[in-house]
C-alpha cells in the first residue's frame, strides 16, 4: 500500500496533510470551477459517466485550440488552457473515482 494516504487508504488524497495552495494554481482552479459552472445547466457531471478514453478523445480538439492560439499571439490562451486542464481533472476523477470502487 506504498504511497497511498495512512489515513484513507486512498492512492491520490489530501485528507492527511492540510497545504497551502500556491496563489497562481488557487487562481487558476477558481477560473476551472467558472468554466465548470457555465457549463453546468448543459452538462452538469456528466463527465463521471464517461470513459478516460472518451474523456481523452473529447480534450484532443480543447488542446488543438489552444496550440493554434498560442500560435497565432490569441488573446484567447486563457479559456482554452482553462477547458484543457478541466478535461485533465475529468480523467483524473474517472480514475479516482474507479479505484475507490475496486
Amino acid at each position: 500500500m506504498s504511497g497511498h494516504c495512512t489515513r484513507c487508504g486512498e492512492a491520490v488524497c489530501i485528507c492527511s496533510k492540510e497545504i497551502e495552495l500556491r496563489p497562481e494554481v488557487l487562481a487558476f482552479a477558481r477560473l476551472m470551477e467558472e468554466r465548470l459552472r457555465e457549463k453546468d445547466e448543459d452538462k452538469g457531471s456528466s463527465w463521471k459517466d464517461k470513459t478516460d478514453l472518451s474523456l481523452l478523445v473529447a480534450m484532443i480538439p480543447k488542446f488543438h485550440l489552444l496550440e493554434g492560439s498560442i500560435q497565432r499571439g490569441r488573446n484567447r490562451n486563457t479559456i482554452h488552457a482553462v477547458d484543457l486542464a478541466n478535461y485533465c481533472m475529468m480523467i483524473a476523477d474517472v480514475e479516482y473515482s474507479g479505484e475507490r470502487e475496486q
